[in-house]
């Protein structure tokens, strides 16, 4: 007799099941039979759905078959497991190509520089003017405005001012010119020679301011060898400085000195 139960297949509808289940999981076969959801009949064998009739034919009753003697009962083999379901195909993903780079901005154009406007440099101090000029004229030349040279450096870099150069150079040394001369070195004055101090003697003897014969010893500096041929006398060895008045003495002969000249030969004191 058929008994209601709960069962499970493996496709969408009984007619296309394959294999009868106990379980949602799909891992337990049901038992050997046959199984109808009231509008088909399937008999399954060994976890294998058979082709399915229509509930309203008769299902033949197949003839008794003889008992044969109860051999031992052989071995169950463990039932292999139920094949999964093939899990669906992930769709393949499309790679995306990267997104190249956005190329950066041109620099913005500067706007044109206006007709013959200029910056210039001082050639000597390095100061810098922006000027307009009457003429057009080429980085690096010069001009000579105000009595200076100014060398042209390019665009100018703020408000210019109208000039009229007084000339047009190739370039700064070329509006500078040469470098001047040095001035002439004056002649070096020859000094007026200095005439050698007197030729000089000197002898040992005395000198007093009033007495003769007499007074203090000492170095009496004339300019002659000799105490007779003198004719000068002198305060000490440099002969510049005429010696004060008095008396010389020398070998016991004096002579007296006016301050200027000898006044007589020598005379004995004895």
């Amino acid at each position: 007799m058929a008994t209601l139960g709960t069962y499970y297949f493996d496709t969408a509808s009984f007619a296309n099941a394959t294999t009868i289940y106990d379980d949602a999981d799909l891992t337990v076969v049901s038992d050997n039979g046959f199984y109808s959801d009231n509008t088909i009949v399937r008999e399954q064998v060994g976890g294998v759905l058979f082709a399915g009739q229509s509930c309203s034919a008769p299902i033949p009753t197949p003839p008794p078959v003889p008992t044969p003697p109860t051999p031992p009962p052989a071995p169950t083999p463990p039932s292999p497991p139920p094949t999964p379901p093939t899990p669906p195909t992930p769709p393949t993903p499309t790679p995306t190509p990267p997104t190249p780079p956005t190329p950066p901005s041109p620099p913005p154009t500067p706007p044109p520089t206006p007709a013959n406007q200029y910056r210039i440099r001082n050639c000597s101090t390095g100061v810098e003017e922006n000027v307009s000029l009457p003429q057009a004229v080429n980085v690096g030349e010069s001009i000579q405005w105000q009595s200076v040279c100014w060398e042209v450096m390019g665009a100018p870099t703020g408000t210019t001012q109208a000039i009229s150069p007084q000339n047009y150079y190739n370039d700064c040394a070329d509006c500078q010119g040469p470098p001047p001369s040095p001035p002439p070195t004056p002649p070096t004055p020859t000094p007026t020679p200095t005439p050698p101090p007197p030729q000089g003697y000197v002898l040992f003897g005395q000198y007093s301011s009033s007495s003769v014969c007499s007074g203090s010893y000492g170095n009496i500096y004339l300019d002659a060898p000799t105490f007779a041929s003198a004719t000068v006398a002198y305060t000490d060895a440099n002969f510049n400085t005429l010696h004060p008045s008095g008396n010389f003495t020398i070998n016991n002969q004096y002579r007296q000195w006016t301050g200027s000249s000898f006044a007589a030969p020598p005379i004995n004191c004895y």
